[in-house]
């Protein structure tokens, strides 16, 4: 009964059954380098190839919540398996994307979201504008203004 139903196999092993509607993306990250490795259902290959030019990619987007709208798209071989990326992000959360390209849009045929901690954020250094403000801001200020040439008003009072 098993047999049937495709659960049990006497005549292969387990290694040697047909992959042909299997479907996975694992990625992993190596010093400064995404290690994808995927394979994509033949029926999906056979589309790409007929309906979309042959073209397949990796895009790696950084879904961290920051706001952030960092991407990178990596196009790659449809018989390819396997690509070696540089890490776009050094910290954070990446959604790893395998699939193609329908007009403007991404279709993804598969997925996997990578946390590499919590993202760094360079350090800014509060800068205080107004450190080395001389004493005669004001007055320097109005003379850069109106390029040392009075304008009238207060300028033109004469003290007698």
């Amino acid at each position: 009964m098993l047999s049937i139903l495709g659960f049990a196999s006497k005549s292969k092993q387990p290694n040697q059954q047909n992959n042909s509607h299997v479907s996975f993306l694992a990625v992993n990250v190596h010093t400064d380098q995404l290690i994808c490795n995927w394979k994509i259902r033949d029926e999906s290959k056979s589309m790409i190839q007929r309906d979309f030019e042959s073209a397949l990619f990796i895009r790696m987007k950084d879904i961290s919540g920051d706001h952030s709208i960092s991407s990178k798209i990596v196009q790659v071989s449809l018989n390819q398996e396997k690509a070696r990326i540089n890490l776009p992000f050094k910290s954070g959360k990446i959604l790893v994307d395998l699939g193609y390209k329908s007009g403007l849009d991404f279709m993804t045929l598969e997925y996997q979201v990578l946390d590499l901690g919590p993202k760094a954020m360079p350090t800014t250094h509060d800068v205080n504008w107004f450190a080395k403000e001389s004493e005669d801001i004001h007055e320097e200020m109005y003379k850069l203004a109106t390029g040392g040439r009075p304008l009238g008003g207060s300028e033109m009072a004469h003290n007698d």
